[in-house]
């Protein structure tokens, strides 16, 4: 749960943000201009916190130290994803 806390070394390669490309973006535009379309700009902070996980996947994690609601040497398996999890 605490990811400063991760013995693993990870580099930008094993993370995934679903962002586009710039190349992408001018397409688009251009697309929509070539069609006289409006273009509107959204953002949503909180898209990817707490989606639920498939059933398939097993995600086991410690809770946190000091942690009031859970006994000591107890494991928690996530039923939803944790920002910035990684595998």
């Amino acid at each position: 749960v605490l990811g400063n806390k991760d013995p693993a070394q990870w580099t930008k390669a094993d993370c995934y943000a679903p962002v586009t490309s710039l190349p992408v973006v001018r397409f688009l535009t251009a697309f929509a201009v070539s069609k006289k379309c409006t273009l509107k700009q959204g953002d949503c902070k909180n898209a990817f916190v707490q989606s639920t996980l498939p059933d398939s996947e097993v995600v086991i994690v410690r809770p946190p130290a000091g942690c009031p609601i859970s006994s000591p040497n107890t494991y928690w398996r996530l039923r939803k994803s944790l920002y910035g999890l990684r595998r």
